[in-house]
C-alpha cells in the first residue's frame, strides 16, 4: 500500500500556493470589490470613449473640408502659374523678336558701309599702291557713315593680313586683329561677333562682315555699335512687376556672362558670370533651350517662373522672369478666405462630432456604469434595452449575460463552501494520516525487535540441535525481518520528508555530492564504480534532503549495473546550469536501464521492475526522491533505453523565501 499525505493546513501544496488561497483566488466572496472596481471610474471611462468617438467623426468631416479647400487652392494656384507663364512666354517671343531686329539692323548698316564703291576701290588702291590719299578717302567714307547712324561707335577697315588700314578712331590704324574671332568667321560671311569692353567702360558689340571688289574678298569691314538699343530693350519692364526682368546672356572669353545691365545688379554686363546649375534658366537658354518653367531659381537664389529663348544668329540666351512669390500674389488673398472658411467648417464639424458622440456613447456609458457595478457585487443592476439597433441589441444581450452570470455566481458559491468543507476533513485526514504513519512505524519496531531477538537466541542457543529444515525456517523469519526493519525505516525516510523538514539554506552540491561519494566509499570500491562530478550549482536547500536525494540517485545507478562491465556514473549540471530562477543537473549511468513506459511508474511507493531476488530494496528510494524534489518546488524525471543505461534530470528553484511541503 501507499500512502497519500496531503500538505496540512498552514502549508504549501506542491505548486507552492496554499489550498485556500487557490479557492479564494478562483472566486472572491460575495460583495467583495473584483479587479474592475480598482480600474477607471465609469463616468471617467465614459468621457473618453465619448472624446474618442467625438475625434474619430471630426477627422472624418474634417477630411472633405480640408481636400475641398486645398483642391480649390492648388486649382487657383495652378490657373495664376499658368497664366504668368502664358504671359512670359508672350514677352520673351516680343524681345526675341526686338533683338533679331536689332541685329538685323547692325548688318543692314555693315552692309551698306561695305557696299559702297568709291570706299572698296579706295581700299583696293591704298593695297595696291599704298597711297595716302586712297587711304584717306577709305577713312572719310568711315567717318561719314558713323557719324550718319548714332548708334554707330567705330568702324575699322582690315586688310586680308588682319591689320587694321582704316578707321574712324586714328589710334587704332595698324592694329592688328588676326587673332580676333570675327576676322576668322567674317572673311566669307558677315559675323556677329561677342559684346567687348572699350578702354572708356562702355560696351560695345562687334559685327563684322567681308570686302568684295570684283568678286574677289580684300579684306573685312568691323563696326562696333553702342548697346543703348539693347538697354532700352531689356530695361522695359511692362508687364513684368516690380521684379519681373528681361536678361540677355552669351559668351565671354572667361565664360558665359550677363550681356546688360540687371534689374538688381547694374553692374553685372560682362562681370557676373552665369551658373552653370540645371535649375539656372539663363544656362539653359544658351544651350538652345526655349521654354516656360516654374520652380527655377535666379542669380539671386529666388524662386522665379520664367521663359527663355534663343537668339542663333549671335548665341544668344533670352531670359524673360518673374518672382514666383509676385505671380502668384492673389493666391495669398484665396488663402486667406479659405482659411476663414475652413474654420467655419471645422467649427460645424466639431460641434456635430461633439454632439453625435454623445448621442452615440451614452449607452455604453451605461453599460460600463452596470459592469462596474456588478463587479462590486451589485447583481441587481441591469441597462434599458429600449434602443432598436445595435446598442439596444448589446444591452439586451449584457442584460441576458449578467442573469447568467447571477445564476452560475450562485452555484460556484454553493460549490466553493462545499469545496471549503471538503478541503478541511481532508486536511483533518491528511494529519491524522501523518501521525498514523510516525506513530505506526515506530511501534511495528518494538516488536519487530522482539522478533529478530529470539530469533537470534533460538539461533545460538539450540541451532545445533534443530533439524536442517528447523534452522531454514529460522534464517527465512530472520531475514523476513530484516526486510521488514528495512521497510519501516524507508517508511519512517518518507514520512520525515513531509513533516521533519527544515528551513532551506545555501547548499553547495559538490560538497553534498562528496559527502556521499565518502559515505558509499566501500560500495565504490567493490563495484569498482567509476563516479565524474561536474561543477553543480549552489541552491537553497535542505541539505540533509539533498545529501539523501544524490545518495539514493547514486547508489541506484550503481546498484543497477551490468553485470559485463564496472558501473560508470556521471553527475553534470545541464548546460550552463540552468536559468537565473532554477538550476538543473542529471544522473547519468550505464546500467542495465529500463523501458521508457515505466519513467513515471519507478517513482511510486514500493514500485519495483525487478524481484527481490535480482536487486535488494524495498521500492521506495525513489519515491523519496520525488519527495525531497517537491518539497523543494521543482521536478525530476527519468530517461531510459534497456541496456543503455538511465539518466534522471533534476530540476530546482535557485532561492526560497521559505520551504515548501511535499
Amino acid at each position: 500500500m501507499s500512502l497519500l499525505i496531503p500538505p496540512r493546513n498552514d502549508q504549501a501544496d506542491a505548486g507552492g500556493e496554499p489550498v485556500a488561497s487557490a479557492v479564494s483566488a478562483e472566486q472572491p466572496a460575495t460583495g467583495a470589490p473584483g479587479p474592475a472596481a480598482r480600474g477607471a471610474r465609469p463616468t471617467a471611462r465614459g468621457s473618453i470613449i465619448r472624446r474618442r468617438v467625438a475625434v474619430a467623426a471630426f477627422l472624418l468631416g474634417l477630411i472633405p473640408v480640408l481636400a475641398v479647400t486645398t483642391a480649390g487652392y492648388l486649382h487657383q494656384r495652378n490657373a495664376l502659374a499658368a497664366s504668368a507663364l502664358d504671359r512670359l512666354e508672350a514677352v520673351a517671343s516680343v524681345q526675341q523678336a526686338r533683338l533679331e531686329a536689332y541685329i538685323e539692323g547692325n548688318l543692314q548698316s555693315l552692309a551698306l558701309v561695305a557696299s559702297r564703291t568709291q570706299f572698296r576701290v579706295s581700299l583696293a588702291e591704298f593695297a595696291r599702291t599704298g597711297d595716302p590719299e586712297a587711304q584717306a578717302a577709305a577713312t572719310r567714307i568711315l567717318i561719314d557713315a558713323r557719324d550718319s547712324t548714332p548708334t554707330l561707335h567705330a568702324i575699322h577697315a582690315v586688310d586680308a593680313h588682319g591689320e587694321i588700314v582704316a578707321s574712324t578712331d586714328p589710334a587704332r590704324v595698324g592694329a592688328d586683329v588676326s587673332a580676333e574671332g570675327y576676322f576668322v568667321d567674317s572673311v566669307s560671311s558677315p559675323t556677329v561677333g561677342r559684346m567687348i569692353a572699350a578702354e572708356d567702360g562702355h560696351i560695345m558689340h562687334v559685327v563684322a562682315g567681308p570686302i568684295v571688289l570684283d568678286g574677289a574678298p580684300t579684306g573685312i569691314l568691323v563696326i562696333e555699335t553702342g548697346i543703348e538699343p539693347l538697354l532700352e530693350l531689356v530695361g522695359d519692364y511692362t508687364g513684368l512687376g516690380t521684379t519681373g526682368e528681361t536678361q540677355l546672356v552669351g559668351r565671354a572669353e572667361h565664360g558665359d556672362v550677363f550681356l546688360t545691365p540687371l534689374r538688381f545688379d547694374e553692374r553685372a554686363a560682362l562681370r557676373r558670370i552665369v551658373t552653370r546649375d540645371p535649375s539656372s534658366l539663363a544656362a539653359r537658354a544658351l544651350t538652345g533651350e526655349e521654354t516656360v518653367t516654374a520652380g527655377a531659381r535666379d542669380y539671386r537664389g529666388e524662386t522665379i517662373l520664367g521663359a527663355t529663348r534663343y537668339i542663333e544668329q549671335a548665341d544668344w540666351g533670352v531670359v524673360v522672369k518673374i518672382d514666383e512669390s509676385e505671380a502668384l500674389l492673389p493666391v495669398r488673398n484665396f488663402r486667406a478666405f479659405a482659411a476663414g472658411i475652413m474654420i467655419l467648417a471645422v467649427a460645424a464639424v466639431a460641434a456635430a462630432a461633439w454632439l453625435g458622440a454623445k448621442s452615440f456613447t451614452r449607452p455604453i456609458v451605461e453599460l460600463t456604469e452596470a459592469a462596474t457595478a456588478i463587479s462590486e457585487g451589485d447583481r441587481s443592476r441591469r441597462v434599458s434595452g429600449d434602443r432598436r439597433d445595435e446598442l439596444g441589441a448589446l444591452a439586451s444581450a449584457f442584460n441576458r449575460m449578467t442573469n447568467e452570470l447571477t445564476e452560475s455566481a450562485t452555484a460556484l458559491e454553493e460549490q466553493a463552501d462545499e469545496l471549503r468543507r471538503r478541503t478541511v476533513a481532508l486536511e483533518r485526514s491528511n494529519r491524522e494520516l501523518e501521525e498514523f504513519a510516525s506513530v505506526a512505524a515506530h511501534d511495528l519496531q518494538e516488536p519487530l525487535r522482539k522478533v529478530r531477538a529470539f530469533s537470534d537466541r533460538l539461533v545460538s542457543s539450540f541451532g545445533d540441535s534443530l533439524p536442517e529444515q528447523g534452522r531454514s525456517y529460522l534464517l527465512r523469519m530472520h531475514d523476513a525481518s530484516e526486510r521488514m526493519q528495512q521497510l519501516i525505516d524507508d517508511l519512517l525516510t518518507l514520512s520525515r520528508v513531509t513533516i521533519g523538514g527544515v528551513p532551506f539554506e545555501p547548499v553547495s552540491l559538490n560538497e553534498v555530492t562528496g559527502e556521499v561519494l565518502e559515505d558509499l566509499s566501500m560500495l565504490v570500491h567493490e563495484t569498482g564504480a567509476q563516479v565524474d562530478v561536474g561543477d553543480l550549482p549552489t541552491l537553497d536547500a535542505d541539505s540533509a534532503q539533498m545529501r539523501e536525494l544524490l545518495q539514493n540517485l547514486i547508489s541506484n545507478a550503481i546498484k543497477y549495473r551490468r553485470p559485463d562491465m564496472p558501473p560508470m556514473v556521471t553527475i553534470t549540471a545541464d548546460g550552463d546550469g540552468g536559468s537565473d530562477d532554477f538550476c538543473s543537473f542529471s544522473v547519468r549511468d550505464n546500467g542495465i536501464g529500463f523501458d521508457a513506459k515505466y519513467a513515471e511508474r519507478i517513482f511510486l511507493v514500493f514500485e519495483r521492475l525487478h524481484g527481490m531476488g535480482e536487486y535488494e530494496g524495498t521500492g521506495i528510494g525513489l519515491a523519496v526522491c520525488r519527495k525531497i524534489v517537491e518539497r523543494h518546488g521543482g521536478t525530476i524525471t527519468a530517461r531510459s533505453t534497456p541496456g543503455e543505461g538511465s539518466t534522471f534530470d533534476v530540476t530546482l528553484p535557485r532561492r526560497h523565501r521559505e520551504p515548501t511541503s511535499a
